[in-house]
């Protein structure tokens, strides 16, 4: 199942085997997030980039609740969904 772009509120995109935090990778927010942090970056060009990598591969995405991940070539990719 390919992820909706207009759904994503937030993408993260770094190494895979460690944390999400940010010190490994980057997450980037959808300009049309309602409950983005102060400290956080708009990038709808990031977001779309990283929701074309997952929807190229679709058939490998694993679905939790409230986000979408993916793993490719030593990367992690996550899409976090609208609630």
């Amino acid at each position: 199942m390919k992820i909706n772009k207009s759904n994503v509120v937030s993408v993260y995109s770094g190494r895979d085997g460690r944390c999400c935090c940010g010190c490994s990778g980057i997450h980037r927010h959808s300009s049309t997030s309602k409950n983005m942090p102060s400290y956080g970056v708009v990038s709808d060009r990031h977001v779309a980039r990283v929701c074309n990598i997952m929807n190229k591969h679709a058939d490998e995405l694993e679905y939790d609740n409230g986000h979408v991940a993916l793993r490719l070539d030593g990367r992690l990719y996550i899409a976090y969904l609208e609630e």
